[in-house]
C-alpha cells in the first residue's frame, strides 16, 4: 500500500505541474490577446484622430496649423510646452528646417523669370512650400486634433506665413526688450546682439519686434493672437484660457501639473 501510495506521488506532481504550465500558457494567450485588442483600438482611435487633423493634404495651403514665434527668447519655448501639455494639441520642439524653406523661397524671387518661363509660378512655388511645411509638421510626431509649429526665427516671415496658410492661428511672443536682449546675448543665439553693442541691439529688437506686431495687425486679430512672456509667466492659466478660448479650444486640467 505504501508502495503504491509512493509512486502516486510523481503522478500526482507532474499532474499539477502540467496543469500549472496550462494555466500559465492560457495566461499569456490572455494577455496577448488582450494587448491586440488594445493595439487595434488605439490603431483606430489614431486612425480617426488622422482622420480628423485640421491637416489637409489635397488643399495644404488650409492647414489650421498654430504658428508660436517671435523674437529670440521671448518665451517661444514655454509657450510650446504649456500648449504641448493639452491632450487635444501636439507641440513639437523647433523642426529647424521649415526656416530654411522660407529663405530658400525668398531666394527664388531673384529667379522668377526663369522659373515662370520654365513654368514654375509663384503659385507653384507657394503650394509646393506649404505642403512641405505641412508635411514636416504633420510627420515629426503622433496624430493629434491640433497640431503646433514653434520657431521664433520664422516669424521673420510672418506676413508671408499668414498668406500661404489661409486658416492657420499664430501665436506671437512679446517679452521686455531687455530681457529678451540680454538673454539672446547671453545665449549666443543670434550674432547681430553682442554685449559691446548694446543699444544697436536694443534698436535691433525693436525694429524686428515693431514688424512683427505689424505684420500680426496685417493678418488680423481673428487668426493672430499677441501673447506678453510677463503676462504668461504670472498668469498662465489666465493666458491659456485666453488662447484656447481665441482657438475654440476646451481648457484642459492637465495644463495645470507642469
Amino acid at each position: 500500500m505504501i508502495k503504491r501510495i509512493s509512486a502516486s506521488l510523481p503522478l500526482k506532481r507532474l499532474t499539477w505541474c502540467l496543469l500549472v504550465l496550462v494555466c500559465v500558457a492560457a495566461i499569456k494567450t490572455f494577455k496577448q490577446y488582450y494587448s491586440n485588442i488594445l493595439s487595434l483600438q488605439k490603431w483606430e482611435s489614431w486612425t480617426i484622430n488622422s482622420q480628423r487633423l485640421v491637416l489637409n493634404h489635397e488643399q495644404p495651403r488650409n492647414a489650421s496649423i498654430i504658428f508660436i514665434g517671435g523674437h529670440q527668447s521671448t518665451g517661444t519655448g514655454l509657450m510650446r510646452i504649456l500648449l504641448d501639455v493639452h491632450p487635444l494639441i501636439r507641440c513639437g520642439p523647433e523642426p529647424i528646417i521649415t526656416w530654411e524653406i522660407m529663405n530658400f523661397r525668398k531666394s527664388m524671387k531673384a529667379y522668377m523669370n526663369k522659373l515662370e518661363a520654365a513654368g514654375v509660378t509663384s503659385r507653384v512655388i507657394d503650394e509646393a512650400t506649404a505642403g512641405f511645411i505641412v508635411s514636416v509638421v504633420e510627420n515629426m510626431g503622433p496624430p493629434a486634433e491640433r497640431l503646433c509649429h514653434k520657431q521664433p526665427g520664422i516669424y521673420y516671415y510672418l506676413r508671408e506665413l499668414g498668406d500661404l496658410f489661409h486658416e492657420a492661428k499664430f501665436i506671437h511672443m512679446i517679452r521686455d526688450g531687455r530681457a529678451s536682449v540680454l538673454s539672446t546675448i547671453t545665449r549666443k543665439v543670434d550674432s547681430q546682439f553682442t554685449a559691446d553693442k548694446p543699444v544697436e541691439a536694443i534698436k535691433l529688437w525693436e525694429n524686428i519686434t515693431r514688424q512683427m506686431i505689424d505684420d500680426c495687425k496685417y493678418i488680423g486679430a481673428k487668426r493672430c493672437l499677441t501673447v506678453r512672456y510677463e503676462c504668461l509667466v504670472l498668469e498662465p492659466e489666465v493666458q491659456l484660457r485666453r488662447i484656447l478660448i481665441w482657438r475654440r479650444v476646451q481648457y484642459s486640467l492637465s495644463s495645470q501639473y507642469i
